[in-house]
């Protein structure tokens, strides 16, 4: 029996070759980059060399399985039209962004005819090499109870579970969706919803089968450097298999080490918000602080909808002044009272000619001036001159953080492929490490970053506050609804809510 080296040669059988490889470049040292920088755990995206085996898979492809954890397995197949180790995909996905973990303990052989079996303290995998994946030649079977913790023990040690490549799961507890917004009390099965919510629903990463299976094959792939968007997953098939039987938190915590941390949010996330869609002055918004003061009520956000910016189209960038000419007044005023400030943004329209920062940013991007400035979430300068250009001084007259509510992600907007690549946690993501690339002065000062957006599918987790969006009617079902769904919801962020 084959145990793990270190070695950097390959070890190979004189019947069927099966090697230990390293597979890319190990970082001796991360560059700059907004994950890099922040509250998420390390970023490296290239696993141990000893955690990873490559076999030969079908039609000259080749099939490597790296061991993440004792219950945590990825699985790829890489095209073969390019058989070589290199073409594994070993960027940072969207959903995963660190594979460098401690290598557990685990053996591996392969047997006469041909079939590879690895073993960790939890699970069994076996795959028939050089055969298409399928029910008969991919199989992972576990311990129902395998917990880390040696002092826990099962009544039922020997209960286990198995998966068979392609199983469908009837007993997944389900994951969540990226919005409500015109829907009514829905299913959260993926295979029973309907267009265009399923195009982003996503399975839960627990389940009372044992098994969960998350597939991160059309899931965008990150830049090294800036953690930017560096094309689709080069892998033809890059799937993980969390086999953590009953032991829930467990398969939570192993996503947190692979799809990274969730930030310690703001105190003040945890108090009182307000928010109402209303043309409030600058005097009205601190007569409603005024009266939660006299009643002696706690306030510790208060949230602007989109009624503070300029009429001329429902994106908007700038103060409408007929409301707010106080504006610094006002924000001040919410300052003194220890108050966080949100407010509404709906980024679909661009920046437009009648925007306060519109020549400044057009001089960014080197536009044409009088033409709008269309959104961008694929184009790097105009996303970044939007935040930099247009949204900082904004923040730096008091706004928090962004409501990012403008209700995109199933068409492919603002130059987005849709789906997987969606302007919703793209935009979650700018807005989220803004304070990490900026590195202003304030921002520094103010470390935890936040933003209230929809659900943007695996790897949103590391944007936190999320909301349900509108749904399509009030009704008490919708109502009794919300609880559900939000708890749901609170596992596909791996413990956030």
């Amino acid at each position: 029996m084959w145990t793990p080296t270190t070695s950097t040669s390959s070890i190979c059988s004189h019947s069927i070759w099966i090697c230990l490889f390293l597979v890319g470049i190990i970082s001796s040292g991360a560059k700059a980059s907004p994950l890099s920088d922040g509250p998420w755990g390390p970023t490296n995206p290239v696993a141990d060399p000893v955690a990873t085996l490559i076999v030969p898979g079908p039609d000259n492809s080749q099939i490597r399985l790296t061991v993440l954890t004792s219950r945590l397995i990825r699985v790829e197949r890489a095209s073969s039209a390019n058989n070589n180790n290199a073409d594994f995909e070993n960027r940072k996905t969207v959903a995963v962004i660190n594979r460098n973990l401690p290598v557990p303990s685990f053996q591996h052989d392969i047997s006469y005819n041909n079939v590879l079996t690895v073993k960790t303290d939890c699970l069994t995998v076996t795959y028939s090499t050089g055969k298409t994946f399928s029910s008969s030649t991919f199989q992972v079977t576990g311990k129902m109870y395998c917990y880390y913790d040696s002092t826990k023990h099962s009544k039922e040690p020997s209960t286990t579970w198995s998966y068979h490549y392609g199983d469908q799961d009837p007993l997944n507890l389900l994951g969540t969706i990226r919005t409500l917004d015109v829907q009514n009390a829905t299913t959260l099965n993926c295979t029973l919803m309907k267009s265009p919510a399923s195009d982003h629903c996503e399975w839960g990463l627990i389940s009372r089968s044992g098994y969960a299976i998350v597939n991160d094959t059309l899931n965008y792939v990150l830049s090294d450097d800036k953690d930017w968007w560096d094309g689709t997953n080069q892998d033809e098939e890059d799937f993980y298999v969390f086999g953590h039987g009953h032991d829930y938190s467990a398969a939570l915590g192993d996503y947190r080490l692979i799809g990274g941390s969730i930030p310690l949010l703001p105190r003040y996330a945890l108090g009182n918000w307000f928010s109402r869609w209303y043309d409030y002055t600058s005097s009205s918004a601190a007569e409603v602080v005024k009266r939660y003061e006299e009643l002696s009520l706690p306030l510790d956000v208060f949230v602007l909808d989109m009624n503070w910016h300029t009429k001329n189209d429902w994106t908007g960038y700038s103060w409408d002044k007929r409301l707010w000419g106080g504006l610094k007044d006002a924000l001040a005023y919410m300052k003194t009272r220890d108050l966080a400030v949100t407010m509404n943004l709906h980024d679909a329209s661009g920046v437009n000619p009648w925007e306060d920062q519109y020549d400044s940013m057009c001089r960014q991007v080197g536009c044409k001036g009088g033409d709008p400035i269309n959104f961008s979430i694929v184009n790097e300068t105009i996303a970044y001159a939007l935040e930099d250009v247009v949204l900082t001084p904004l923040e730096e007259n008091g706004v928090d953080f962004w409501w990012i509510d403008w209700q995109q992600g199933e068409g492919g907007r603002g130059g987005a492929a849709g789906a997987k690549q969606n302007p919703t946690i793209w935009t979650a993501h700018i807005r989220s490490t803004n304070s990490n690339r900026r590195k202003t002065k304030r921002m520094e000062e103010t470390s935890r970053s936040m933003v209230l957006a929809r659900w943007g599918g695996l790897g949103a987790h590391r944007y936190p506050v999320h909301f349900s969006g509108d749904v399509d009617r009030l009704s008490w079902d919708n109502l009794a609804y919300q609880p559900y769904f939000s708890m749901v919801r609170s596992g596909a962020d791996a413990g956030l809510l």
